[in-house]
């Protein structure tokens, strides 16, 4: 089966610069070149290092669209005109305008001259775009698949191309539910869950002591300190700022936080809230450490050196891939009830505590909770690790070829 797989246009598959969606196509790549059932073209924006990589591999072929300097040089004015003169919150929306449509664009004309058993849009519907042009949505009707990874607030005036997909897949049960609300009309068979998974073995709990060790030194924690972990995007929603305003109210004494992350993923985009952040813990600045930016192919050390994972989404998070890495470690988690959450975990593995208007003060008592409590977090450590074993990488990939066909 031949089969395209549109990535979203901003960043790079091979996913060389971050990106939760990026890295779950990797993962897909990844296991076609240990079963090969499938003869996989990527369709992604260009980057050197990423086209570099994609030389690996021995199934999959990869387009590589790379926009002109100028439209690169606008991008970046128009982002900036948003955030420093306008000063638009959301700005990331304007960052990569121009290129997203370079990209659509390129791709109308790919899906125009080449012809594919399956096409497999990732998660943004400015994608369906490229099947309007050029006649491509009545050459790939009954052929074309919508993967969602998040809520969709706009559908960009291409529901009825939505509707029309062979299949739906979204990562949770949730993100179902809210594509029939935003989405009317969509006949529910064509709605199914894929459930995200990721490389357990690699994030299992075998970082070997030295390199727990080697870690810890890089940063300053010494033995006889608990280590806090946050991973994610920077960002208000990701709840970042509700955890560093609980960290500063725990009385337990020998632990430091490490806060793993930026604002948009490896790319010269900045955040005012970055340095809010920063600001707001300056009186334990030696007790918080930012670590900026992680390749992924490096965090199962990060995890390694960790003893509990805090993951506190204060928005309707569509699935988590952190959590999931964070209980395939061997950690406890203290997360929220939100979105998609619940259905990847559950309240052995860790803490799930309400986003209430007492967030702060109930991550703070949970966090004391697990540090002060060591049998506790064994037992909850043991379950995690239970949990995650089937959101594995083997049976993504098996779940994702069979609902292809």
């Amino acid at each position: 089966m031949r089969v395209a797989i549109i990535t979203t246009g901003v960043l790079p598959v091979p996913a060389v610069r971050g990106g939760a969606v990026e890295s779950l196509v990797d993962n897909i790549i990844g296991e076609n070149e240990k079963s090969g059932q499938l003869q996989l073209e990527i369709v992604s924006i260009f980057d050197e290092e990423a086209e570099q990589k994609s030389m690996q591999y021995k199934h999959s072929d990869f387009v590589f669209f790379r926009p002109y300097r100028l439209i690169e040089l606008l991008d970046k004015f128009i982002y900036l005109v948003a955030k420093d003169i306008f000063k638009i919150k959301k700005n990331m929306s304007y960052r990569y305008i121009l290129r997203r449509l370079y990209f659509i664009q390129s791709t109308a004309d790919l899906l125009h001259r080449k012809d594919y058993d399956r096409i497999v849009l990732e998660n943004h519907p400015t994608l369906f775009m490229a099947l309007k042009k050029k006649n491509n949505a009545k050459k790939y009707e009954g052929r074309y698949i919508f993967h969602v990874h998040n809520e969709i607030a706009d559908v960009y005036r291409c529901g009825d191309l939505i509707k029309n997909c062979k299949k739906i897949l979204t990562v949770s049960k949730f993100i179902n539910s809210s594509l029939t609300k935003s989405i009317k009309g969509i006949p529910p068979g064509k709605l199914d869950v894929l459930l995200n998974g990721i490389d357990t073995v690699r994030f299992g709990n075998n970082v070997q002591p030295c390199a727990k060790e080697a870690m810890r030194k890089e940063y300053g924690i010494r033995s006889d300190e608990k280590v806090v972990i946050f991973s994610g995007r920077l960002t208000p929603e990701k709840g970042i700022k509700e955890l560093l305003l609980a960290f500063k109210k725990i009385d337990y004494k020998k632990v430091k936080l490490i806060v793993v992350g930026s604002y948009f993923f490896e790319s010269d985009t900045a955040s005012p809230f970055e340095e809010e952040l920063k600001a707001l813990v300056e009186e334990i600045r030696d007790s918080v450490i930012f670590t900026g930016f992680i390749p992924y192919k490096k965090m199962q050390l990060y995890y390694g050196m960790a003893d509990i994972a805090v993951l506190p989404s204060v928005w309707s998070e569509p699935a988590g891939l952190t959590v999931i890495e964070a209980m395939a470690s061997g950690l406890p988690i203290i997360t929220t009830n939100m979105g998609g959450i619940p259905e990847y975990t559950n309240d052995r593995c860790g803490i799930i505590v309400e986003n209430s208007d007492r967030l702060v003060e109930n991550l703070a008592a949970a966090m004391e909770n697990l540090l002060s409590d060591d049998s506790l977090r064994e037992r909850m450590s043991d379950e995690a690790l239970r949990t995650s074993c089937d959101l594995n990488l083997e049976n993504y990939y098996r779940n994702f070829v069979k609902k292809l066909k």
